[in-house]
């Protein structure tokens, strides 16, 4: 049964009005108010509520060729997340920082926005056509575009084909489409940076075995912190995630102390902090103790490094790309979009900050 409005009242011991009102992202109420019903919206999985006397676009009815678009007067933004539902988008916290400043700056601006999922990234024709795009884009009833977080292209390509969109976090092959991304080059050096000053001068640079766009970037950025270090790029090394951990979860042992052992490898700079607790969780099955043995390092702040910080008392350094900056970027550039349609596509780096976390310390050698 589909959650209602008053559901969420009730929840949160304020009235449907209140709730309706602040879905609608409605100024007059508190910005926190609306930032609690937004959330608890997202955690109990309220899908919105239909229109009467109109009938959602099917999802092989959208045709961005032909499809008639009458947006509103008001500058409303549909904000689409990368989440199969939104109960997937409550257990990313990293949405909840953006929609924070996507919030926050809609009020400022006089805008408002409208929250909803867009399929995630997939090769599943049967899939995304359970997820259409929602009616707030098929039926023309928004301005412009937010899209955070993964998506199919061919979705995204679509979409940018009749509004203006500025993506978060990635960008995406084929889309002309301005972007709000992390530094993921300076974030990156700077932990280089950081480990070097630590006395660190073997590292290896350790993506996810599917590499992402800011996969690529990010270690475009340990190169350069290397450089910029003084370590020398011969003794530095990039190793995926699956030559290091087994399909199960368990180490590589042989691959792992090869690693320490052979090459004198005293650092581990993970893509992002879901690699970094990984590699954490593997190199202490061995008896490897981080940051005793190896230092580790992560990217992101988002929820692996809360895990981390719950399981184990340790906070895990790493970079806080600034989230709800982000959030708060992509609303200013797709309005000025809105204004100046002709400027060529744009992508704004914004810079994060580095978390001095308990997962480094300078290193003891090789055992």
């Amino acid at each position: 049964m589909a959650v209602t409005i008053q559901e969420i009242a009730d929840k949160l011991h304020v009235s449907a009005s209140t709730v309706s009102r602040s879905l609608r992202n409605d100024p007059l109420i508190h910005p926190a108010t609306r930032a609690r019903i937004h959330q608890t919206a997202i955690a109990i999985g309220y899908q919105g509520r239909a229109r009467r006397g109109r009938t959602p676009a099917k999802a092989d009815a959208f045709d961005s060729e032909t499809a008639i678009i009458h947006p509103p007067k008001r500058s409303t933004i549909a904000v689409l997340l990368g989440a199969t539902d939104m109960q997937d988008a409550r257990r990313k916290g990293n949405f909840i920082r953006m929609l924070e400043g996507i919030t926050a700056e809609c009020d400022r601006m006089g805008a408002l926005n409208s929250l909803h999922n867009i399929t995630t990234t997939t090769d599943d024709a049967v899939t995304a056509a359970k997820h259409p795009l929602p009616p707030i884009i098929s039926e023309g009833l928004c301005n412009a575009v937010i899209v955070a977080g993964p998506a199919r292209s061919e979705d995204v390509a679509a979409i940018a084909r009749l509004y203006p969109v500025v993506t978060l976090s990635r960008v995406f092959s084929g889309v002309a489409s301005d972007a709000v991304l992390a530094d993921n080059v300076r974030g990156t050096a700077s932990l280089v940076a950081r480990l070097a000053s630590l006395g660190h001068r073997k590292l290896v640079f350790v993506p996810n075995s599917r590499i992402s766009t800011f996969d690529e970037d990010r270690y475009a950025g340990f190169v350069s912190g290397c450089v910029k270090s003084n370590l020398d790029l011969a003794m530095q090394a990039r190793i995926t995630e699956d030559r290091l951990i087994m399909p199960d979860g368990s180490p590589d042992s042989d691959a792992v102390l090869k690693l320490i052992m052979d090459r004198g490898v005293t650092a581990l700079v993970a893509a992002n902090d879901e690699v970094a607790v990984r590699l954490i969780t593997a190199l202490e099955r061995l008896g490897l103790a981080v940051p005793d043995v190896l230092s580790v390092t992560g990217f992101d702040y988002d929820d692996s490094a809360a895990y981390l910080m719950r399981s184990t008392g340790r906070s895990l350094t790493t970079i806080d790309p600034n989230f709800n900056e982000m959030g708060r970027c992509a609303v200013r550039m797709v309005l000025q979009r809105l204004e100046y349609s002709a400027v060529p596509a744009l992508q704004l780096s914004v810079t994060g900050t580095l978390i001095n976390g308990e997962t480094i310390a300078p290193p003891r050698g090789a055992i």
